[in-house]
């Protein structure tokens, strides 16, 4: 298996690597704004049919665990292997 680094030059993937990174910032802004929907749906909503709640939970793991694979393969793109 070949590393992204044998398949394009180190010059191109390097402005990829800021697109990651300012992604990853926005994507956590707007994460922000979700656990503060989130909250707010549960303080105002407190006798909403079971099946919607349900769903709310459910999308909002899948956010924590994306947006938490997005800022650890920025992590990983540009602190860990920054030698390389």
């Amino acid at each position: 298996m070949s590393s992204v680094g044998s398949l394009l030059p180190l010059e191109t993937l390097h402005g990829l690597f800021g697109t990651l990174l300012v992604g990853s910032w926005i994507n956590s802004m707007l994460f922000a704004l979700e656990i503060a929907q989130v909250y707010q749906y549960f303080s105002t909503f407190r006798r909403d049919i079971g099946w919607i709640r349900v769903l709310v939970v459910s999308m909002f793991t899948i956010d924590i665990v994306s947006t938490g694979a997005v800022c650890g393969l920025a992590y990983t793109v540009r602190v860990s292997r920054r030698q390389e």
